[in-house]
């Protein structure tokens, strides 16, 4: 990567998709997001096929997300660990949390195991455990899909 190019990658926006069916959350997200940064933005969904129909799209104009947080049981269609398991392996995929009411060790009984286990945040949510996991992941090199 040159140089120029490097600068450009570090002054870009970082880009959260937050995955939610939970509508009283965009507040809390945003005000989680706003704390994290100036240099982060959100975009929302509620749902894993409005999310998929939305990293499609923002692909196709060559713009990917740095982080994508997924509660894992969102009402009616796909669960947040389905999406993982979609995405995790591909090239270039973006760090994921999965957010949920269950235990540590619930979670890890329904599924939440395995080489490349996602982050994960126990509802309900404590902004001092969300940030620091957020610019943690915000700072590591990320290769977005060419």
């Amino acid at each position: 990567m040159t140089r120029k190019r490097n600068k450009e990658a570090m002054n870009r926006k970082k880009r959260v998709l937050v995955v939610e069916d939970d509508g009283a959350l965009e507040h809390f997200w945003e005000f989680i997001l706003d704390r994290v940064g100036p240099h982060v933005e959100m975009a929302w969904a509620e749902s894993v096929e409005e999310a998929e129909a939305l990293l499609a799209k923002e692909k196709e104009r060559g713009r990917d997300f740095d982080l994508l947080i997924v509660d894992i049981y969102l009402l009616g269609g796909k669960t947040g660990l389905e999406m993982w398991e979609k995405h995790r392996n591909e090239a270039g995929a973006p760090p994921f949390i999965v957010t949920s009411s269950l235990s540590t060790g619930q979670f890890i009984k329904a599924g939440g195991t395995g080489p490349g286990l996602p982050c994960y945040l126990q509802k309900p949510l404590d902004p001092k455990e969300c940030i620091p996991m957020i610019e943690g992941l915000l700072s590591r090199p990320h290769a977005p899909a060419a």
